[in-house]
């Protein structure tokens, strides 16, 4: 407009002919946008006298000299550059959107209808999620049916207030997933609430470790209470074993009443089994752990298992070339291996049945689905019981381990031989899992870590039970907090002619040494209250260097004693334990030429 007429002619006709828009501007203000060509004369067809392009050039050059062209250029590039960093923004956000562990979406706040899902829909959802003109509620049908009301009412408040939701879908496996779902409402300018940004992921994994967690605290709890039982009743048991069996040294042989004193003594020992059994699922028995060969713990164990289970029951035995050797111990492994066996037995259909025993070596990897999302990826030895027989729903499953949990009926079974399978595994450092489903048998199998070092020398204590001998008037120091136990210990030690001095706890004992002086031998209860017994034989040792020490316990997972007895279990005695046993155990230590006198290390 402010050009003259005939320029403005010009203009308007070299436009038409343009490959370069530049913009107008008077004082500062830009007032239109102004074509500039580049063509030659001849090459306008309209124009014979090359005015007009004359004038274009001259408009041109002019512009060029108010700086219009290097402001054109540079409000190019930076368009260029702008739409270039959106390029790349918007594939960055792809990116995310497409790689992110879950699914994001938007859905238009009054229809429900889906705006955008990122590509992740068919890993979570097993299908495919995206809009095409869907609402964002269509995979409803997809929701677990208890769960889809309040996945209703969650999209319902949406509009108003960010929601956090978890639920289940049937994924398109078949499978039950669990998927956490996170919404918000997203306002324009004006406040106004015109989409919904969500996020959905797939949590079953972590659902998973939570359920094993839970049941690991309540195995951990349930072995904490059995251990604490087993303690306390294997005091009584020591009282009552170690009584009956002074009273049967009293009676004559024909003595007819021996026979009730006998059974009282059988049923002290069936008692003393089950409390081994609640010691081993609490993970708390002491174990004398060797290098071992399953393979060969398997076949020579084998003889015994058909003869257990009857000959009308097949039982195979698979085990594999060049297994990796494992650190057990080796009756430990044989009960867990007899305990699945004779679980196995009484799944079986009464014809028909069959029993399968294999040990393999296995690599798992990070995704092997053998290691349940607990056990780290690497060697295990693996031993596996699998029966063709009733098999075992989820509820059972979840409790089979559960020590007095049982399906038999009443009187057939303590519920004790799983849970003692468990407490072995765990205390070796394996695990244990089970498959199983009705109709369809179950395969117990246990993973134990393979030593790595295989030419590690097995470790092995000679558990056998020295001959019971008499005092070469020693004196020893009994401390025991268990009066029963007390008593029957100094009856036990005084008729095999020992000088024998009884303190009730820690300071009576301390009490008790320093009016005597000296002592040949201290035999101490470990767990006691205000003072235990590894703090007795301290206190004791400093004054007397050269102090033997028998430990007592009927808890020996107390943290006590894994400190004082890491190199010392030829000096423990567990209980309940006969009275044959304690004077054996006392002459032993008494007499071994090898002791090491006590220190603080053990």
């Amino acid at each position: 407009a402010r050009l003259h007429p005939e320029s403005r002619r010009a203009v308007r006709a070299q436009s038409l002919a343009a490959c370069v828009m530049v913009p107008l501007y008077h004082r500062g203000e830009a007032h239109g946008v102004l074509g500039v060509g580049s063509r030659e004369p001849d090459a306008v067809d309209s124009v014979s006298d090359g005015t007009l392009m004359m004038l274009g050039r001259t408009i041109a050059a002019a512009l060029a000299s108010a700086g219009y062209v290097e402001r054109m250029q540079r409000e190019a590039d930076e368009r260029r550059a702008a739409q270039e960093a959106l390029r790349e923004s918007e594939e960055r956000l792809r990116e995310v959107a497409e790689h992110v562990d879950g699914v994001l979406y938007l859905a238009d706040a009054s229809t429900g209808k889906l705006l955008y899902m990122s590509g992740s829909d068919e890993r979570i959802f097993g299908r495919s999620m995206q809009p095409d003109g869907r609402d964002h509620g269509d995979y409803l049908a997809h929701v677990h049916a208890d769960d889809r009301e309040a996945l209703r009412a969650a999209h319902r408040r949406a509009a108003r207030q960010p929601f956090e939701i978890e639920y289940r879908v049937i994924h398109g496996d078949g499978s039950l997933r669990w998927i956490v779902e996170h919404g918000r409402p997203v306002r324009d300018a004006r406040g106004d609430v015109v989409r919904i940004a969500g996020f959905a992921q797939d949590v079953t994994a972590l659902r998973e470790l939570e359920t094993q967690l839970r049941h690991a605290q309540k195995m951990e709890a349930l072995g904490r209470l059995a251990g604490g039982i087993a303690h306390d009743f294997n005091n009584l048991l020591t009282a009552i074993r170690g009584d009956v069996e002074l009273l049967l040294k009293d009676f004559a042989e024909d003595d007819p009443r021996r026979e009730d004193l006998e059974e009282v003594l059988a049923g002290a020992t069936r008692a003393t089994d089950l409390t081994r059994q609640l010691l081993a699922f609490g993970r708390q028995q002491m174990l004398q752990p060797q290098l071992l060969d399953l393979g060969d713990v398997i076949s020579e164990f084998s003889r015994l298992l058909r003869r257990m289970i009857g000959q009308d029951v097949p039982l195979e035995v698979h085990t594999g070339e060049g297994l990796w050797k494992v650190k057990a111990d080796r009756t430990q492994v044989e009960q867990v291996l007899m305990n699945l066996v004779i679980n196995a037995r009484h799944a079986l259909p009464e014809t028909g049945g069959q029993i399968q025993i294999r040990a393999f070596n296995a690599q798992l990897g990070p995704e092997d689905p053998r290691r349940r999302n607990v056990m780290r990826p690497g060697r295990y030895l693996c031993l596996s019981v699998t029966d063709n027989g009733c098999g075992m729903p989820e509820d059972v499953k979840a409790r089979v381990f559960e020590p007095f949990f049982t399906t038999k009926p009443v009187g057939e079974g303590t519920g004790l031989g799983l849970a003692t399978a468990f407490g072995i595994v765990k205390q070796s450092g394996g695990y244990i899992w089970v498959d199983s489903a009705p109709g369809a048998g179950s395969t117990f199998s246990v993973y134990l870590p393979p030593v790595e070092a295989e030419n590690e020398t097995p470790v092995h204590e000679d558990a056998a039970v020295a001959e019971p001998a008499q005092s070469k008037g020693e004196t020893i120091l009994l401390v025991e907090d268990e009066s029963v136990v007390r008593r029957l210990a100094m009856r036990v030690l005084s008729r095999a002619g020992y000088t024998v001095i009884e303190a009730e706890d820690g300071p009576a004992a301390l009490t008790a040494y320093d009016k005597q002086g000296r002592v040949d031998l201290l035999v101490t209860d470990m767990v006691m209250p205000d003072m235990g017994g590894r703090e007795v034989a301290e206190t004791i040792a400093a004054k007397q260097p050269d102090l033997r020490v028998v430990y007592m316990s009927g808890y020996t997972a107390d943290e006590v004693f894994r400190q004082a007895l890491p190199s010392a279990r030829n000096r423990f005695l567990q209980k309940p334990f006969a009275p044959d046993e304690l004077t054996a155990k006392v002459r032993e230590v008494l007499d071994d030429q090898a002791y090491e006198s006590w220190s603080v290390s053990g």
